[in-house]
This record gives structure tokens, sequence and C-alpha cells, in this order.
């Protein structure tokens, strides 16, 4: 530590600044169901000590092992092999005892116990480990190069001015990294239960993956092609949880046909062997050179059918619950263990028509992109407050940070993928309607139509109060009968524009224009979406968009609706309802350009409304 040290302050060694420097028994402890506690460096990996989950020793056992090593309260338990370098303080007046894997140093009067904590725990403290590490495999600090680890001591005084200024900065930096890490692991949780959700909700029928794909193709329809080249992939090359990989090495086939595993582009791969099968390692296969690929033997392949998309079989390998089942299913040594064949052979997947499977694909390949895309800006920011914690950590140890000062600490905001907030409320309600019509745009195209402005609103209409949904709109009795145009203009299909969903196309007319609605490049991942979200209700909103659809004219929609929104009207009131009344409410109280329409057409909708299962119940909100 060579920098120049303010008046006052001194080097010295951990050796010098603690009464105590040792570790825990070395030997492997027979554990009990109950006892004294008992803790190892798995207790200590984010500079504090988790008590939730431990281990016991009985009490003949601790009376042995306190005689080398008995914690107490302020002491520092720092990991020494596994988690290196990481250290966190005795909080609890608790009786227990250590692992061999933790060192505990019990510092002098003359060093604060938070002081030291926060000098172990700095970047330079960190550097004199990491270079002080010994062994192969899992590397160890010893208590020698422990107790040589050099540190700037300034008076008590100064000391507990240092401790305090960090602890008010790190209350706002743990904080904010808090945050940003709950946000990571929400959006990890999100994309498992996604992926669970849309193959647990397909009701296709169940196959053999390896019915539907040829699994490890067999190698010899490249035996002679010994001279080509081909692309390397390597275990490290192959990524946990994306879907694409890039490999770096070209070698010829006759290098690499012995010992490797074989596989071309579309083939999709899956790491067979622990940890990697539960981290999630695998991909597709794409601009291989010459098409052609070899990599790690730890690999299964499956090479697609006509009747399969490589992506739907990768998303669905990619699956929580398919790695969690795979992990039961694994034989061979310790930390050598890999998937069965028989598991692999045996696991049944939904196959769905080649068109709904690309749906599903669309829709997975865009909210994935999405999901990285936040990780990764949560990660730069979370590297950035890591950066600034160490950056004070490093200046209070040099005696830059004597006194209190103002390091702008930027709370990261909940993004409105979780936040409840009022905009994100009104986005998700117009989200809901614009599936609605994305729906209708379905539907009215498979009877050779096109869904227009009026009759889709019509159809949101009725939906929205038989469903009992809330899009966030407000209907009001408008010619062309219940409407919430300026909800529906200014911010469902401005939404649907901005995500490429689907737009409005105008259309001129002799008499007025019209808006016909018009797909756009998402819509089919929307649809995937539509299906998800809105699937308690799915089946319904269906039922009564067919119905909608298969209507000769708007007029007739327009007709309809306004009858179901007086009808509902009147209920909501709890005025006393008879056909006449419904007429009434629905033609004279309604707009002047109803009258215009014949009073048998009303009571013509009231029966249809009835003959369709479709009687209002007083749902949502009066049209005024």
């Amino acid at each position: 530590m060579k920098d120049k040290l303010p008046k006052g302050w001194k080097e010295t060694t951990l050796n010098d600044v603690c009464d105590t420097i040792t570790d825990g028994t070395h030997h492997t402890p027979k554990y009990e169901d109950e006892g004294v506690i008992f803790l190892s460096s798995k207790n200590v990996t984010k500079g504090q000590i988790d008590w939730s989950d431990v281990k016991y020793v009985s009490n003949d056992l601790h009376k042995q092992l306190q005689k080398r090593v008995s914690p107490k309260i302020n002491d520092i338990l720092l990991a020494k092999n596994g988690t290196t370098g990481v250290a966190a303080i005795v909080d609890k007046d608790l009786i227990f005892d250590i692992y061999v894997s933790l060192a505990l140093l019990r510092p002098k009067n003359e060093i604060l116990p938070k002081y030291l904590l926060n000098f172990i725990n700095s970047p330079n403290a960190k550097e004199q480990f990491n270079s002080r590490l010994k062994g192969v495999g899992v590397p160890n600090l010893h208590l020698r190069e422990i107790r040589e680890v050099s540190l700037n001591l300034p008076s008590l005084d100064e000391q507990k001015q240092i401790v305090s200024v960090l602890d008010k900065i790190f209350e706002k930096l743990d904080q904010a990294i808090a945050l940003l890490e709950e946000n990571i692991q929400k959006l990890k949780q999100l994309n498992e239960s996604v992926l669970d959700n849309i193959y647990g909700s397909l009701e296709s029928e169940k196959v053999k993956l390896v019915s539907i794909s040829e699994f490890e193709p067999k190698k010899a329809e490249v035996k002679n092609l010994s001279e080509m080249d081909c692309s390397f992939v390597p275990m490290a090359v192959l990524n946990e949880r994306k879907i694409n990989f890039y490999p770096q090495e070209v070698r010829k086939i006759s290098e690499v046909y012995k010992g490797y595993t074989y596989f071309k582009d579309n083939d999709v791969l899956l790491a067979k062997v622990t940890p990697c099968f539960e981290n999630g390692k695998s991909g597709v296969a794409e601009n291989l050179v010459n098409g052609i690929g070899f990599g790690s033997s730890e690999y299964y392949v499956f090479r697609p059918s006509e009747k399969v998309l490589s992506k739907f079989i990768y998303y669905f390998i990619s699956r929580q619950s398919f790695l969690i089942e795979g992990a039961k299913n694994m034989s061979g040594a310790v930390g050598l263990k890999r998937v069965t064949k028989v598991f692999i052979e045996n696991t049944h997947i939904p196959l769905p028509s080649i068109s709904e499977q690309q749906f599903i694909v669309a829709y997975l390949d865009q909210t994935t992109e999405k999901s990285q895309k936040l990780t990764q800006y949560y990660q730069n920011k979370l590297e950035a407050l890591k950066r600034l914690k160490n950056s004070v950590l490093d200046s209070a140890f040099k005696g830059e940070l004597r006194r209190a000062k103002v390091i702008p600490i930027t709370q990261p905001v909940i993004d409105p993928y979780f936040a409840r907030t009022k905009s994100f409320n009104a986005k998700k309600k117009a989200d809901k309607q614009a599936m609605v019509i994305a729906l209708a745009i379905e539907a009215h195209e498979k009877v050779g139509k096109s869904l227009y402005r009026t009759k889709g609103e019509k159809t949101v209409e009725v939906i929205e109060k038989h469903i009992d949904l809330d899009f966030g709109r407000e209907a009001k009795k408008m010619a062309a009968g219940p409407a919430a145009f300026e909800h529906l203009v200014k911010i469902v299909e401005p939404l649907a524009k901005e995500k490429r969903w689907f737009s409005v196309q105008e259309v001129k007319g002799e008499n007025y224009d019209s808006h016909k609605y018009i797909k756009a490049e998402n819509f089919n991942a929307f649809m995937m979406r539509c299906v998800l979200d809105l699937k308690p209700y799915l089946q319904e909103i269906r039922r009564v968009i067919d119905l909608f659809a298969n209507m000769k004219t708007t007029h007739e929609a327009e007709v309809v609706a306004t009858t179901y929104s007086g009808w509902n009207n009147l209920i909501i009131r709890k005025i006393q309802i008879n056909d006449e009344a419904i007429v009434t409410e629905a033609r004279e109280n309604w707009h002047d350009s109803k009258l215009k329409i014949e009073r048998q057409e009303f009571f013509n909708a009231i029966e249809w409304l009835k003959k369709n299962n479709l009687v209002p119940k007083g749902n949502g909100k009066e049209v005024n």
C-alpha cells in the first residue's frame, strides 16, 4: 500500500490489529437434526451471515470444537475458500461453531470491528487476497497469507467518522443494489413461468419428443467429407438460456470426427452433463461453416422433422420444469452426472400445427428479446453501482473519505413490468381491449371479411360488460351506438400501432369514410399473448366475437350493441324491466339517429340476445 498516507495514519497488517486470526475445525463433523449451530463459507456469501440455512452439531462435539475457536459477537468471519475474500460480522450473540472454510478475525481495541469489516470487503483487500490464493481446483486462503495483508489505519475517532460516512452511503447503495437484484430475479421467474404456462396450456396431442425429431443423428452421413471445414463448438460457446451461439473455431471434419458430437444447421443442442444441463445450456445451430458442426461429447442433438420447428423444441427444453425433471433423472458419478437417454426418450411434447407453433415461437422470440434487453439494462446498472461502492471503499482506506460527502445515487425505478402504477394499469387495460380487437380481426378474416372500427367498438362494448372486464373506457350514447371512440383513437389504436400489432387504414367512401384494421408485423406474436392473457375467458370471448363476425352488416351490430347496453343500463338503475322499457332506452332515450330505425329491429335484437345467452347482468358502467 504505497499511497501517501494522511497525517495520523499508519500502515499495518491484519495480524497486528487482531488478537486472533484462526479458522474452524479441519474435520468434517457429524451433523445432527438439532443442537449447536455450525457455519461454513456457504453461510457467508453476500457480506452478511445467513442464519436461515445452517447445519447443527451435537453439544459433545461443540465442547471439543470450542477449544480451537469460540466465536463471539463483533468477530469477523472471512470465507477463505469457495467464495473467497467475502467477510461478515457476527451480529448475533449466539453460540456456534465454524468449519475450516471460514477464518475468524477478532479485532483488537485499536480498530473498530466495522472498520475492519469494510476494509476486508474493499477492492484493496480483495486484490491482496487474490494474489495469495493457493491450490488447484478450489483455491483457498491460508491463515499465514491472511495475517500478512496490509491496511491503512487512522485513529479511533477518524475510524468512527469513516464508518459513519460509509453507513450513510451504503444504506442508499445497498437499497438500490437490492432492488436491481430483485428485478433481475423477477424477470428470470417471469420468463420461466411464461414458458411453463404456454406449453402447459396447449391442448394438442402429446407425442414423444424423439418421435418428431431425429435424436443423436449419425455422423456417418459426413464420413466422406473428411477434408471439409466445419464449425467447432466447445461447451463454453453454448449459452445459458439463449437460443443463439456463435462458433469461432473452424476445423477439418477429419480432426473432430472421432470423440465429438455431430450436428448441422437447424439442429437443437442440449448440454446433458451437470451443471450445464441445470443451468440451461442449449441452442439452435445456425450459420455453421458448410452447414456442419462438431462439438462437445456432452451434447444431445435433436434434428426436427417436418412436423416441428427447431425453436419450438428449443423453448420446450428451456422450460424450468423440464430442467428440474431432467435433473432428477441423471446417472453417473458426483460431478459428472448426465441426463439419461431414457429420460429424453420418454419425454412427451405437445404438438400443435406448424402455424400455431409459428405463433408461439414468434411470441417467445419477442418476449425473450425484451427480457434479455431489460436484464442487460439492470445488469449494467448493477455493475455501475457495485463499481461506485468499490470506489467509495477504495477512497475510504486511502484517507480520502474523512468527512461525509454527497454522492448522487439514482434509485432504480421498478420497471413497469412489475410496478402497478396508474399509467401501467391504464396501459394494461388498453392491452386487453387491443387483444379483443385482434381476436376479432382474426375471426373476421376466417369468414372472408375485414374488421372496421365501428363494428369493432360494438364488439368490445358487449364483451367488456358480458365478461365483466375493465378496458378503462367510458362508453357514451352516440349515433353509432355505445362507443368510447376517444379512448379507442387516442390510447388503444396508437398503442397497437406503436407495438406493431395492428394499424388503422382509412377507407374513402361516397358518403363517409370508414376505418379498417390491418395486421402489422407483430400480430402473430400478439395473438399468442391474447391466448395466454385471456385464457380464463377465451372460449366465451371467441364465441361472442364469432357471433358478431357472422353478422351481415355493421348496422345489425349497432342495433344489438345498443340494445344490450340499454338493457344493461336499466339493470344498473334497478328499474323494472320489460321489452318495451328496453326498446325505449335503446331507441327513444338514446340518440336522435336511432329514431330512424324501426322499433321492431330492437325487439328482434332482444330475442337475439336471449337466444345467444347474452342477457346483460348489470356489469360495468352505465352508458350516458
